[in-house]
């Protein structure tokens, strides 16, 4: 599970958001300008989670997984005589592998070094709530 997925994505540097004050605080400073804020990926926008899925493509296919042609959200690799398959869904994260860990391992410390996440391993039980 990806913690705060889409706030963690790269939101495009021609694409500016602003936020205006809720109904019931004061919209103007002390200076009376209306005060508005630049804020990033935010959960319920419309394109967050393409942002976040994005982002999340482009650091597997840069470790050297491939994406398949068939399912956009599987990604696979193979290492020697080892395969991990890694299959996104929202901001949820499958693994499987082949025999040893080591390649999982290896992917797994390096997505946390990108990204926040709880990795409860290749147990499916967790990843649905059973």
């Amino acid at each position: 599970d990806v913690t705060q997925a889409y706030p963690q994505a790269d939101w495009p540097t021609d694409q500016t958001v602003y936020a205006r004050m809720p109904e019931g605080y004061s919209k103007y400073d002390s200076d009376g300008r209306e005060m508005v804020v630049q804020v990033g990926n935010l959960y319920g926008h419309p394109t967050a989670g393409r942002h976040w899925y994005k982002k999340a493509t482009k650091e597997l296919l840069e470790y050297g997984f491939t994406q398949s042609e068939y399912d956009h959200c599987l990604f696979y690799m193979t290492k020697d005589t080892d395969m991990l398959i890694v299959l996104l869904y929202v901001d949820d994260i499958i693994t499987a592998h082949t025999r040893g860990t080591s390649v999982r391992s290896a992917w797994a410390d390096n997505f946390s070094s990108k990204f926040r996440w709880t990795d409860f391993g290749t147990n499916l039980q967790e990843f649905v709530s059973i």
